[in-house]
């Protein structure tokens, strides 16, 4: 069973695409790690993947996350929101 993390990150007045690149460049080259960028960014890894992307109704990053399980979820969400 997958564990799901859906999460709302509202922007004042913070560059959406900065923030995009900002990421891109954080996860870019880690072992085992693919990024595209079909709908906003989407970094893939064997036992998780996320997906940041600009909504289009409202200054928001819109993050949606899975991955194999609760653990896995917990220590990747951990690792996601560290600077």
């Amino acid at each position: 069973m997958l564990a799901a993390l859906h999460a709302l990150a509202a922007l004042a007045e913070t560059d959406q695409q900065a923030i995009l690149d900002e990421l891109e460049q954080t996860w870019r080259g880690h072992d085992g790690v693919r990024v595209d960028h079909l709908d906003g960014l989407t970094v893939n890894h064997a036992d998780w993947w996320f997906n940041v992307r600009a909504s289009n109704t409202q200054s928001l990053l819109r993050l949606n996350a899975e991955g194999t399980d609760a653990a896995t979820m917990g220590r990747e969400s951990a690792t996601t929101s560290s600077p």
